[in-house]
């Protein structure tokens, strides 16, 4: 798919399934993700040439988390919201809340907290929500903060692949850098789909 993608964005042209038009375009593509393309790239799970198709213009969006500031902001808006939405116009936050928004995590960024207040909302009986109004999640991302792949296959299809951009995409150096036969290492890109 992803260069079946390259394609279209390169020729600025598409040809749907069953015709034999071509229909030219003139677009402006935003894209967003949560992955770290780059480890993607390097693991070869996204395709390099197609990123830098893409990455004209990089806008990082921190997550929640790195965005203290916005917290209390955030919150405030989501209880103005969901109070009116839920009938609910007295609810306030006790100040002891804020506390606890602050020291939280956000694994799941704006939209955790989002959830987190309207459920606080729902299930309030007062209009005063306290601490124990939120039920936050104690679990730790590790997709934050893997620096590595977690799977041995993931580590050797990387090695493969950082050999042989090492090595000019030459399977005979990239081998030999490795500590492998050339026909070990031609059947491991094949089982990897690994190209070169």
């Amino acid at each position: 798919m992803q260069s079946k993608l390259l394609g279209v964005l390169q020729n600025r042209a598409v040809n749907p399934v069953g015709s034999s038009e071509t229909f030219y375009f003139d677009i402006r593509l935003i894209s967003a993700t949560n992955k770290d393309l780059q480890y993607e790239i390097g693991i070869g799970t996204f395709r390099e040439d197609l990123f830098y198709r893409l990455n004209t213009v990089m806008i990082r969006v921190p997550p929640l988390r790195e965005r203290e500031e916005d917290i209390i902001y955030l919150a405030e808006y989501f209880l103005k919201r969901f109070a009116g939405k839920y009938n609910k116009p007295n609810l306030k936050y006790r100040q002891s809340v804020y506390g606890k928004l602050l020291h939280y995590k956000w694994p799941g960024n704006i939209r955790e907290l989002m959830h987190g207040v309207e459920k606080a909302v729902i299930l309030s009986s007062d209009n005063l929500l306290t601490e124990n109004d939120f039920i936050l999640e104690s679990h730790q991302s590790t997709a934050d903060n893997r620096t590595w792949p977690l799977r041995f296959r993931d580590i050797e299809r990387h090695a493969i692949i950082r050999a042989l951009k090492n090595n000019n995409q030459s399977i005979v150096n990239a081998a030999r850098e490795l500590g492998l036969t050339r026909q070990t290492l031609f059947n491991k890109c094949k089982r990897y789909g690994i190209t070169y």
